[in-house]
C-alpha cells in the first residue's frame, strides 16, 4: 500500500484564456480569398496538433494560446469538411490556413464550422456533422487517457477548439478548462504523472460540442475513463524551488468531488497527492494549484496496516496499527486469525461468544489474556490458552488464579521475551484480505506504551498542542479515535479533540461524526492516518456486555488488552466509556477484551 497525502488546496490562481483582441499579433490583416484567418480565444493551454500556451503564461492571470507551423485545422461549410494548414501566423494567436484538400472550396455558401485539432492523436480526422435533432452542426473529436507531457503547456490533442463564421474568419472557443499541478522537489526524476477523478466521469474519450455556441459546452458520447496521464518523453528533474508545471485540460466542472495526482518514475509511484476540494474547472480557465507541492519518495505501507504512524515511547520509536481488531474465525472448516474487514467491525454477541460452553467452531473477537493457542510445557498452571477459554475456575491462587498467560513465577510474567508466544500476533499467522502475515510480525502494546500513546504523545495544529485523540462515531460505530503524529488539522479542521464531557448525562461519541457520506469522509480520515477503536465491549464468564447497542450500556466502551500483567489474577487495558479513559485499570485475566495489534514503522 503506498502513502498517500492529503492535498487541501486554500486557492487556485485562475489564468483566462480571453477572447485574443491582437487581430493577427504580428501578421498581416488580409484575409485570403481561398483560405481562412483563424485567431484563438485567449487562455492557457494546447491543443491537439501543435498549439501551446505563451511561455511566461504561469506568472500571468491571462493567457495565449499560439498557433504552431503546421497546425491543422478542419472546416465545414455546410457541404463538406476539408481540412486547412497554418502557413502564416507561426507563434502568434492568429494565423492564415489554406488547404490543399482537394480542388478549390466553396465559400460562398456563408456559413462556416470549425473545429481544432482536425484529426485526433491516432491521426484519424476529427468530423464536423449536422445534427438533425439538435439543428446545429457539431464538432466530434477525441481526447487520449495517454498524452505527451509539454514543458509549460498542455500535450498535444488535450485542448479541443470549435469555431463558427459567416465569413473567413475564424474566432476558434476553447471547449475544455484546465488544472495544472506545480511540483517541486530535491532533484527526483519524473517520467510521468497521472491524474484521477475521485469520481467515474470521463476525462477523457469522445466529445462532441457545438460548433455556433459562444460557449461550447462538451458532451462525451464515449468514455475513455477517469484518469489522465501524461508521458514525459524524457525523464524530467524536479527543482527545489523553481516548479514544474503539469497541466491537464479536462472538461468544464469536472473533478469536483476532488481529485489525486501520482507521480512517478518508471513505474515507481511517489507519494500521491489527494484533495476533496472542488478546483472549478471551468470552459477557457486554467486553475493553478496555489502552492508547489512537493514529490516525495512513496512511503510503503505494511501488508494490513494504516498508514499513520505513532510514537510509543521516549527513544522515539513507531509503530503502525493493524487496520482492524483481531478476530478468531473458529467457524471456518480450518479456523484462522485475522484481521477485521474495516477498523469499526466487531461481533459483539452475534456470533455466539457469550455462549456458556467453551466451543472452538465460534468466530470470537473479545480473548482470554494471553490466549494465543501457546502452552508452556514449564508452566503447569497455565491451563487456559486457546482463544475460545473462558473458564472462571480457580487453578492456583498463588502463580495464576485462573490459569490465564504466564504464571507470575516465570522469568516472564508479561507477553514479553521468554514468554513471548503468549502474544497473539507473536505467535499466530494472521491474514489481512488475501495476504497471509506470518508470525511474530505483528504484537500487542504494552500498558507503557498504551499511556505514551494517550498521555504523552501530542500533536500540532497551527503552531498549538493539541492531544492526540478524540472520540467519535465512525459508519454508526462509537470509538475512540486516535491521531497520526504527523496530524496537523488539515483533513478535519473542526475536529473535537480530547474528551471535553465528563458527565454520565454527557456523550463524547458525538463530538466527532465519521462516514463516506460527511466531510471528510472516513476514508480520508483513514487516509491521513487516522486510527479507530471501536467500542467493542467486554466478556465476563459467559456474558457479552458493555458494547455499543447493548441495552446495560447503550453507548459503549472499550477494552483492549496489553502486554502487561498486574498480578496472578489481573492484567493491564486500555478502557474508555462516553465520557474518558485509563490506561491504569485492570480486569481479570479470565475476562474476554478486544485485541488491537501494531508492528513496528521501520
Amino acid at each position: 500500500m503506498n502513502y498517500r497525502r492529503i492535498l487541501f488546496i486554500t486557492g487556485l490562481v485562475a489564468v483566462s484564456l480571453l477572447a485574443s483582441c491582437k487581430k493577427n499579433n504580428g501578421g498581416s490583416d488580409n484575409v485570403p480569398s481561398d483560405g481562412f484567418r483563424a485567431n484563438i480565444e485567449r487562455t492557457g493551454g494546447d491543443g491537439s496538433s501543435k498549439t501551446y500556451i505563451n511561455p511566461d503564461w504561469a506568472t500571468a492571470t491571462e493567457a495565449d494560446i499560439l498557433w504552431t507551423a503546421h497546425d491543422l485545422i478542419a472546416v465545414n461549410n455546410g457541404i463538406e469538411t476539408r481540412t486547412f494548414e497554418l502557413t502564416e501566423g507561426e507563434d502568434r494567436t492568429s494565423g492564415i490556413f489554406y488547404t490543399s484538400d482537394g480542388p478549390s472550396y466553396d465559400f460562398t455558401t456563408g456559413h462556416f464550422y470549425a473545429a481544432y485539432p482536425a484529426k485526433n492523436a491516432a491521426g484519424v480526422d476529427n468530423t464536423i456533422v449536422y445534427d438533425g435533432v439538435a439543428e446545429k452542426y457539431k464538432a466530434t473529436f477525441t481526447v487520449p487517457a495517454t498524452q505527451t507531457y509539454k514543458a509549460n503547456s498542455f500535450a498535444e490533442g488535450a485542448m479541443p477548439m470549435v469555431a463558427y463564421s459567416e465569413n473567413q474568419t475564424l474566432a476558434f472557443k476553447n471547449v475544455f478548462g484546465g488544472i495544472c499541478i506545480p511540483l517541486v522537489g530535491d532533484g527526483q526524476t519524473v517520467t510521468k504523472v497521472v491524474l484521477t477523478s475521485a469520481t467515474s466521469e470521463n476525462l477523457c474519450g469522445t466529445f462532441t460540442a457545438d460548433c455556433t455556441s459562444p460557449t461550447p459546452t462538451p458532451t462525451c458520447t464515449s468514455g475513455g475513463g477517469n484518469s489522465i496521464t501524461l508521458n514525459c518523453a524524457a525523464p524530467v528533474a524536479l527543482h527545489a524551488v523553481t516548479p514544474t508545471y503539469f497541466c491537464f485540460m479536462v472538461p468544464p466542472a469536472s473533478l469536483a468531488s476532488g481529485f489525486a495526482v501520482t507521480p512517478y518514475n518508471g513505474e515507481t509511484a511517489y507519494e500521491e497527492l489527494s484533495t476533496t476540494a472542488n478546483p472549478g474547472i471551468t470552459r477557457s480557465v486554467i486553475k493553478k494549484v496555489d502552492r508547489n507541492l512537493e514529490v516525495e519518495e512513496a512511503v510503503v505501507v505494511p501488508d494490513g496496516a494504516i498508514n499513520g504512524q505513532f510514537t510509543i515511547n521516549p527513544s522515539g520509536d513507531k509503530v503502525y496499527f493493524s487496520y482492524g481488531n483481531l478476530q478468531y474465525i473458529g467457524s471456518a472448516a480450518t479456523p484462522y486469525w485475522k484481521f477485521a474487514d474495516n477498523q469499526w467491525d466487531f461481533f459483539g454477541e452475534t456470533t455466539g461468544q457469550s455462549s456458556t460452553n467453551p466451543i472452538p467452531n465460534v468466530d470470537r473477537d473479545l480473548f482470554g489474556w494471553g490466549t494465543s493457542g501457546y502452552h508452556n510445557d514449564a508452566d503447569p498452571y497455565n491451563t487456559n490458552y486457546y482463544p475460545w477459554s473462558i473458564s472462571s475456575t480457580t487453578v492456583n491462587s498463588t502463580y495464576n488464579t485462573k490459569g490465564f498467560g504466564p504464571s507470575t513465577n516465570m522469568t516472564d510474567p508479561n507477553l514479553v521475551g521468554t514468554s513471548a508466544n503468549y502474544d497473539w500476533g507473536i505467535y499466530n499467522d494472521i491474514k489481512a484480505g488475501e495476504t497471509l502475515i506470518v508470525k511474530g510480525t505483528y504484537r500487542t502494546l504494552t500498558i507503557d506504551e498504551w499511556y505514551y500513546l494517550f498521555y504523552t504523545r501530542k500533536v500540532t495544529v497551527g503552531g498549538v498542542e493539541k492531544v492526540p485523540y478524540g472520540e467519535g462515531v465512525v459508519n454508526n460505530v462509537n470509538g475512540m479515535i486516535l491521531l497520526p503524529d504527523n496530524w496537523d488539522g488539515s483533513v478535519c479542521i473542526g475536529f473535537t479533540y480530547g474528551l471535553p464531557h465528563t458527565d454520565y448525562e454527557d456523550n463524547n461519541y458525538i463530538n466527532n461524526s465519521f462516514s463516506e457520506s460527511t466531510t471528510p469522509k472516513w476514508s480520508e480520515m483513514e487516509a491521513a492516518g487516522c486510527v479507530f477503536l471501536p467500542a467493542a465491549g467486554y466478556r465476563y464468564s459467559t456474558t457479552v456486555d458493555y458494547y455499543m447497542g447493548d441495552d446495560d450500556g447503550p453507548l459503549g466502551q472499550g477494552e483492549y488488552w496489553s502486554s502487561t500483567y498486574l498480578s496472578k489474577a489481573q492484567a493491564y487495558l486500555l478502557r474508555f466509556t462516553q465520557i474518558g479513559f485509563s490506561t491504569t485499570n485492570s480486569y481479570n485475566r479470565n475476562s474476554g477484551l478486544a485485541v488491537r495489534l501494531v508492528r513496528p514503522a521501520e
